[in-house]
């Protein structure tokens, strides 16, 4: 009776995990597949002269290294500057951001922005600034968007499109990295704007990235004080409302911020204790009423935040079987040479090995960040409040 319940559980897991990792993104593209051939029409981005105004908000926090070319990424986009405002909101920086900003807004190309500077002494955090900023924006279509992050130049103009359509209440930008951390990494963002697509042509992305996305400030609700991952929280309580958050490469976001191992193992700490805090918020996406959506929900982003403990059950599991079936000793080797190979790529950073075990590496430490951001979350280590990772420190 405990081997056929040990054996029905390691079964389970196993599905699941297969599923998660291998079957969803198939499955998924065999969807996204089928949709595409089903509706033909192939999206331009149209020229009106009727272009909606927009407030594009930038909440700040010591950010002298990134800020000055922010403001000149901004001047340069193709949309008419008397239909944009931009408002930066400074959380208490403490080094020259806020004169980098008044410096550079002399500049004759950035003169030519609507600009306003909300500077506070004291700092609150980014999700209190986000709060503030909707309070005291009127415009219906906002923006936020990094201070790190460049903006690809027609950015605007295929939000105002995409917006034309009432169903839409997100828009979410394709997200890059200028100099990314690892070849893990890399590969990883790739996959993640595939998933992002496809997940956008059947229902809705799940989540956007703070580098830029825009929403309908009528759907905006405020945000709680402890929210870890306000750019998951917001637009998807505006998904919650039966709008859709639509995903679009053509605009891109590009992270100027050289990454590091270090950075990249910190940022999954925090998101994954930010996934934790989501899914206790967010349990109305699993009612099926919400079709592709819960679909997607529940596959991607819900599976993983419980594959750490699913992974640790299936690992005992089949080490109990181990000691009298042969099968399940083959499962168990294979684990440990997974995670051997994991071990050792992390102890050797530098030595040149294959991508095969570079890709296991980064799936293998993105599983434990999550664990270790879900220990933090649950034992209440971890909150809403202005996080900077660079490449030496990491400074709250």
């Amino acid at each position: 009776m405990t081997d056929t319940l040990l054996w029905s559980c390691t079964l389970i897991l196993g599905l699941i995990i297969v599923y998660h990792h291998v079957g969803y993104p198939v499955l998924l593209r065999y969807w996204a597949n089928r949709k595409r051939q089903q509706s033909l029409h192939h999206h331009q981005v149209e020229e009106h002269s009727d272009f909606p105004e927009l407030s594009i908000i930038i909440p700040t926090y010591n950010e002298a290294e990134v800020i000055a070319e922010k403001l000149r990424n901004l001047a340069f986009l193709d949309y008419p500057t008397h239909r944009f405002e931009v408002r930066i909101y400074d959380d208490g920086s403490q080094d020259d951001t806020l004169s980098i900003i008044h410096r550079t807004l002399q500049e004759a190309d950035v003169k030519k922005l609507r600009v306003q500077v909300i500077a506070n002494e004291v700092n609150q955090g980014k999700v209190a600034i986000i709060n503030q900023a909707m309070r005291e924006t009127s415009t219906e279509l906002v923006l936020l968007s990094d201070a790190s992050a460049l903006i690809s130049i027609d950015a605007l103009k295929i939000v105002a499109r995409h917006m034309r359509d009432a169903s839409v209440g997100v828009v979410a930008a394709s997200y890059q990295i200028l100099t990314p951390g690892s070849e893990g990494e890399e590969t990883y963002w790739r996959y993640q704007t595939n998933i992002k697509e496809m997940e956008s042509v059947v229902g809705s992305t799940i989540g956007a990235h703070g580098a830029l996305y825009c929403f309908r400030r009528s759907l905006f609700e405020e945000l709680p004080e402890n929210a870890i991952n306000d750019d998951f929280i917001l637009p998807m309580r505006i998904v919650a409302q039966g709008r859709r958050c639509i995903y679009d490469r053509d605009i891109v976001a590009v992270e100027l911020e050289q990454a590091s191992l270090t950075m990249d193992h910190q940022r999954r700490k925090r998101i994954a204790a930010g996934n934790v805090q989501q899914a206790l918020m967010l349990t109305p996406l699993l009612n099926p009423k919400h079709g592709a959506t819960a679909f997607n929900y529940i596959s991607g982003k819900f599976l993983r935040v419980c594959m750490p403990l699913i992974l640790v059950v299936f690992l005992l599991c089949t080490l109990l079987l181990s000691l009298h079936s042969w099968l399940a000793m083959v499962l168990l080797l294979g684990q440990i040479l997974v995670y051997g190979l994991a071990s050792i790529r992390a102890l050797t950073p530098s030595a040149p090995w294959p991508k095969p075990v570079n890709l296991v590496h980064y799936l293998v430490s993105g599983h434990f960040a999550n664990a270790l951001g879900a220990l933090r979350y649950l034992s209440g280590q971890e909150n809403g409040r202005w996080q900077r990772v660079k490449l030496e420190a990491h400074h709250d």
